[in-house]
């Protein structure tokens, strides 16, 4: 299949959902090798973390957030990680094609900060320039996207070759969605710890995905504008430290509501895709662990 070419307009910072004036266009190219049919989603629809609290500034440096403009200054809000110093990982749904609205003309990355609009003091805020699809949702909801310049943080989150760490039985979301499913979007980070859900309500594409939350309960989870973020293992079970597995990408969001759990990629079942698509794009490749080796 040949690969589609498109512009992406290089944004400076916009503020959270806001419309942005046109600019001089770029030559970006989406590189994408195997993308499906993109999930459809109705123009200027938002996309929190309901229940957690504020993440503690500095703890997740290389944590992302995306601002997808399309042609009508539509936007979208999305999470992301920096997994390398050029590269950031997020679901495939944040960057697809919209009806009538086309591909994204301009990805604007915040990087590192709670909120984020410190990123710009701190010359934390970088554009997209190239980005490679997955195949959607329920089929491998990942993207990467190149940043035009890199952005060395502390640390990055690893990225597993395999299932050791995806039946971590709690996981740690992060995002910036609704606290409440009809909330205004926080200008602040949210974290919430959240359990692994196994059984009949994830059977179907339990392969390509982990689903973590309480149906039971309707106090934590994800919700509208989480999607991209990461959900997050601990490198090393006794909590010393800062190094984080990425077990998955916040997909399907549950907003809390009772009988629903979030739905996250399995970042374990793509992550040898992942790496192919950053060589493909010219990135820095991401640092992945193996249980098993």
């Amino acid at each position: 299949m040949n690969n589609p070419r498109h512009t992406l307009l290089l944004a400076a910072a916009v503020g959270a959902l806001l419309a942005v004036p046109a600019a001089a266009q770029a030559a970006p190219v989406d590189r994408t090798g195997d993308a499906a049919a993109p999930t459809a989603r109705t123009a200027g629809e938002p996309q929190g973390i309901v229940g957690g609290s504020k993440a503690r500034e500095g703890a997740y440096p290389w944590i992302v957030r995306l601002e997808v403009q399309y042609r009508s200054q539509v936007a979208y809000l999305c999470g992301g990680t920096l997994i390398s110093q050029d590269i950031v990982l997020t679901s495939q749904q944040c960057l697809a094609e919209v009806p009538k609205q086309g591909k994204p003309t301009r990805i604007t990355a915040y990087i590192g900060k709670v909120d984020h609009k410190d990123a710009a003091e701190d010359r934390a805020v970088r554009q997209g320039a190239e980005y490679s699809l997955g195949k959607g949702v329920g089929n491998g909801d990942w993207a990467v996207v190149q940043l035009d310049k890199p952005f060395k943080a502390r640390s990055y989150p690893l990225l597993p070759l395999d299932e050791g760490y995806d039946e971590t039985e709690e996981v740690r979301a992060l995002g910036w969605g609704r606290t409440e499913l009809d909330a205004q979007l926080p200008s602040a980070l949210r974290q919430v710890d959240l359990p692994i859900v196994t059984g009949r309500a994830c059977a179907r594409n339990a392969d390509v995905e982990i689903c973590a939350g309480d149906p039971r309960a309707a106090d934590v989870g994800v919700c509208a504008g989480d999607q991209g973020g990461p959900l997050l293992a601990a490198e090393d079970a006794a909590g010393r430290a800062a190094d984080w597995v990425q077990v998955g990408i916040t997909s399907q969001v549950d907003c809390a509501q009772k009988n629903q759990v979030g739905h996250f990629t399995r970042v374990s079942a793509f992550t040898r895709k992942i790496q192919a698509a950053i060589v493909l794009i010219d990135g820095s490749p991401a640092q992945t662990i193996d249980t098993e080796g």
